[in-house]
């Protein structure tokens, strides 16, 4: 039908089958397409089957076919990364950060974010202040994405299964067992974790586009099979009370529960900052510029790419947990697998390799949606996010930084600083070379200059 886009599976059916002839094999590519279209066709006309089974069988036999092909063997010396669209923001240059307008500025810019963030309730009604907490959960998941991908160069294509997993967890845990939610928060992104190193742990052995696959199979086999209560007894079907944090603050009103949303989005971030700035971030960075360079150094690339895996699952089912109290209750609907190729547009759109793009991307995404008029919300479409990238090949964060050195360079040039990190390289012009006739001239004429002996 004109102006619906066709389901999910096709699209998995598709990408499944071109990575198993490594994008280049075109018999084995319509071989594996035909193939894997047989046995989804034979499932949905099996008498008596369930249409949720379709989804988790295609899972496994994506699964298992992308993992039994053998990784193609190549020799990647000299290799040069071409992830060029993460793209981070440089920090603030050293010889311009102590001065009193670069460090005033950032000030006032940094509170009056805040700011604005801790007054939303002052000037918005609660039905507002409820989506206004919608887009700082997706903030949250946001920056999963960018560990994994902006940092790691992973593709994940289904993070919002992440989200749904640790949503089941934690919504169990405060429903049935009665457990506070801070506990449940945890427990969240400990499932969230383990299910994001057990799919990744097989994939990244692969590289390629396996991963990227693989994530999408399995965010159309949550959202039809592992979220379905009709397989799935322990999963919650009353309604999630938000209850109290820690036994003592009251999150049940819509501001008090901003706050909360507020306060996880300020934690993960702090955490994903101190990340970036550790080993472990710039070993991340070195992997997905150049493995084989990273490798010589002593570096482990397998077991630091799970490193964020597991933190990458866990901000996710963290930001689950929050959503589906957020919700009060369990839907399988925010979970749809084109909910996750949103995710990862928004982030796109944002900047892949910035904490700060990600969260510009869900206000870009989600607040477009959710607080424009009804004839500029085609921004948040993709139509929208095509004009962005048009004008903003690095996503808007990355616009934003170029600005800001910009400002940075009128700065330093006002202040008579020369800052190498912000102006581009200027080539030397080399003096001519002198004529050979020249220069034995000069040899003859110093052969001809009497030696002079001085004595004291």
């Amino acid at each position: 039908p004109i102006g619906t886009i066709g389901s999910p599976t096709f699209l998995v059916q598709a990408l499944a089958a071109a990575v198993i002839g490594r994008m280049e094999r075109l018999p084995t590519i319509a071989a594996a397409a035909i193939g894997i279209g047989v046995i989804d066709q034979a499932m949905t006309f099996q008498p008596g089957n369930d249409p949720a089974f379709n989804d988790a069988i295609l899972f496994v036999v994506v699964a298992v076919a992308l993992l039994s092909v053998r990784a193609r063997p190549t020799v990647r010396g000299g290799e040069v990364s071409t992830w060029q669209a993460a793209r981070e923001v440089r920090p603030v240059p050293r010889e311009l950060a102590g001065l009193p307008e670069v460090w005033g500025g950032r000030l006032l810019l940094g509170a009056a974010v805040v700011g604005a963030l801790v007054s939303v309730p002052a000037w918005l009604p609660a039905s507002r202040v409820n989506l206004a907490a919608v887009v700082v959960i997706f903030g949250i998941v946001g920056i999963s994405l960018v560990v994994l991908t902006g940092w790691a160069g992973q593709v994940s294509l289904g993070q919002v299964a992440f989200v749904g997993i640790g949503g089941a967890v934690g919504g169990a845990l405060t429903s049935t067992r009665g457990w506070d939610l801070s506990v449940a928060l945890l427990a969240g992104g400990l499932a969230g974790a383990a299910v994001a190193v057990v799919l990744g742990y097989p994939a990244i052995r692969r590289r390629g586009f396996t991963l990227a696959v693989i994530t999408l199979a399995f965010a159309l086999a949550t959202w039809g099979y592992f979220l379905n209560r009709k397989f799935w007894t322990w999963l919650p079907t009353d309604r999630l009370v938000r209850g109290e944090l820690f036994g003592v603050i009251d999150v049940r009103s819509e501001t008090a529960y901003y706050y909360l949303c507020l306060a996880a989005l300020a934690l993960v971030l702090a955490g994903a900052r101190g990340l970036r700035r550790s080993r472990t971030g710039r070993v991340l960075v070195a992997i997905r510029e150049n493995e084989l360079a990273a490798t010589a150094y002593g570096v482990h690339p397998v077991r630091t790419t799970l490193a964020a895996f597991a933190c990458s699952g866990f901000v996710a089912a963290f930001a689950g947990v929050l959503f589906v109290h957020h919700q009060n209750a369990l839907g399988v609907a925010p979970f749809v697998p084109q909910e996750s190729l949103k995710a990862f547009s928004m982030v796109v759109i944002g900047g892949l390799g910035s904490l700060g793009g990600a969260l510009l991307g869900a206000l870009y995404v989600r607040g477009a949606a959710y607080f424009l008029p009804g004839e500029w919300q085609y921004l948040a479409t993709g139509t929208g996010m095509l004009l962005v990238l048009m004008l903003f090949p690095g996503g808007i964060g990355a616009a934003l930084a170029e600005a800001r050195d910009g400002l940075l360079r009128a700065v330093a040039r006002r202040r008579g600083v020369h800052v190498p990190a912000l102006v581009a390289d200027r080539r030397v012009e080399e003096e001519p070379p002198v004529p050979l006739e020249a220069l034995r001239a000069a040899a003859d004429a110093a052969e001809s200059v009497e030696t002079v002996e001085l004595r004291p």
